[in-house]
């Protein structure tokens, strides 16, 4: 916060005498009255006149209705952001107050939040049966993220699993991502889920093959030439 010096301010718009005014410029915060005010600014408003009024000043003051269109600028916010309870009053009209009584606040504007932290790990829930939809929950996570994506062991990609034959035998995991403007994050694995049943068999192996590398298949006689008779013919 900045302390700025000029013209004393000393008597509220209300007629109340100022022993210390706490004061945001809105022109220099960047904020136009006539564009819906974000809610970043609102929670601002809030957070510094929890204690006491914050008073508002703009060269749009000077306009006939310009404390009329501030203040509806910041109701019209308000019923987007929860209907939040603000101190705030008008400063008059004319040069922006300053003086050693007057505080100055500056609003930043939207900052960028950490990444996702994941508090909670994902947990598949549902029967472990081929034919059944098991659910992986997104988990608990802090700063808000803002999507989350899926990422199944067994190939799935949506929130649902449905459990296919080849996933007989095998167990199934999934793990959440977490995304906001700060970033991507991805979950501790989840629970594993065993689907009951005999895994898929390995591709056969050919007959003959198989035959032939089968050591007690033993590999067939020759028959010597002299042991052949002819026994059709006798002399």
């Amino acid at each position: 916060m900045a302390v700025t010096q000029g013209v004393p301010f000393n008597i509220s718009p209300y007629g109340i005498p100022v022993a210390q005014m706490t004061l945001l410029d809105l022109d220099a915060a960047g904020l136009d009255p006539t564009l819906p005010a974000p809610a970043e600014f609102i929670q601002f408003l809030y957070d510094n006149s929890r204690t006491s009024y914050l008073t508002l000043w703009s060269a749009h003051l000077a306009n006939p209705d310009g404390a009329a269109q501030i203040n509806r600028w910041i109701h019209n916010a308000l019923d987007v952001y929860h209907a939040r309870s603000l101190q705030t009053q008008m400063a008059p009209a004319g040069d922006k107050p300053a003086g050693s009584n007057v505080t100055e606040v500056t609003y930043a504007g939207a900052t960028t939040p950490d990444a996702p932290v994941c508090i909670d790990v994902p947990a598949i829930t549902g029967t472990a049966a081929v034919g059944e939809t098991l659910a992986c929950t997104m988990g608990n996570w802090g700063n808000e993220p803002t999507e989350y994506a899926y990422a199944w062991s067994s190939g799935g990609t949506e929130s649902s699993y449905l459990v296919a034959a080849g996933d007989a035998g095998t167990e199934i995991t999934c793990i959440v991502s977490a995304t906001n403007a700060g970033g991507t994050t991805a979950a501790p694995v989840s629970n594993a889920i065993l689907i009951p049943g005999a895994a898929a068999a390995a591709a056969a192996v050919p007959a003959a093959q198989a035959k032939e590398d089968d050591p007690k298949t033993e590999p067939p006689k020759e028959e010597h030439p002299r042991s052949r008779r002819d026994y059709g013919k006798r002399e």
